[in-house]
């Protein structure tokens, strides 16, 4: 039998900086005010701008829109806030402090080998605002691992990720849904490690969470090898993480 203390810490261990840290503030040009082309690249929001993208409005990248700290505008999204090659589709880099109204599509896939992290949209710190959701916001995270002697697997996907309270409000009609699937075959060992959340709240909800729409998150971990295997899935639609102790999720992956 595998300890599971021990593999959790052996799985975790390379993938946690990423999971927790890869949300690094990059150098695009600002958001126009008005976005209605498919083509938009990434870009950033400061200060009080407001952004409206409409049911044409395609921005990927990685992030594809920042909100850099202390931006209080608001963002109105038809269209689609996509990322597809690493990290998050939507960072808010302090607070989300104004309006996030979604009626579109924010989504993040991610598919590597080793360790894959998706997160649809990351605060930072507090919701104070609002966040209004009608459309859809997904996570999806899979990570393969087939290497000859040890392999080890992990993918984390969170749809929507609060990093400390909820004290605004929280509304959804719409869809919000995770999944994370990891996949490990060693000749020799090998583990696997999924964890997927829908509405990860590192903190303390004090504010209103209304829910009338879908709040779902699947996990799926397998594992083989001939002298030692393990797999771990998780999976939560809302996880609020009241006791928190400087953010267990990303400071204490092994509990």
């Amino acid at each position: 039998m595998i300890d599971r203390q021990v593999f959790r810490r052996t799985i975790l261990s390379s993938a946690v900086a990423l999971a927790c840290y890869g949300h690094a503030t990059r150098a695009f040009a600002t958001c126009s005010t008005n976005i209605s082309t498919a083509s938009a690249g990434a870009c950033t929001v400061s200060g009080a701008l407001s952004v409206t993208i409409d049911v044409n409005g395609v921005v990927t990248g990685a992030p594809a829109i920042t909100f850099n700290s202390g931006a209080t505008g608001n963002l109105n999204n038809s269209g689609s806030i996509i990322v597809g090659s690493s990290g998050t589709a939507l960072l808010y880099s302090q607070h989300l402090a104004g309006f996030l109204n979604n009626s579109g599509t924010i989504k993040s896939v991610q598919n590597s080998t080793t360790s894959a992290s998706a997160v649809g949209v990351y605060i930072t710190n507090d919701l104070l605002g609002t966040l209004d959701n009608s459309g859809t916001i997904s996570a999806s995270a899979e990570a393969n691992d087939s290497l000859a002697s040890s392999a080890y697997a992990y993918a984390s996907a969170d749809a929507v990720y609060i990093n400390a309270d909820l004290s605004g409000q929280f509304t959804n009609s719409g869809t919000i849904s995770a999944s994370a699937e990891a996949n490990a075959s060693g000749s020799s060992s090998a583990g696997a490690y999924a964890s997927a959340d829908a509405v990860y709240i590192d903190g303390e909800l004090s504010g209103q969470f209304t829910n009338s729409g879908t709040i779902s998150a699947s996990a799926q971990a397998n594992a083989s090898g001939s002298s030692s295997a393990g797999a771990i899935a998780r999976a939560d639609a809302v996880y609020i993480n009241a006791d928190r102790k400087g953010g267990e999720k990303c400071m204490k992956p092994i509990g």
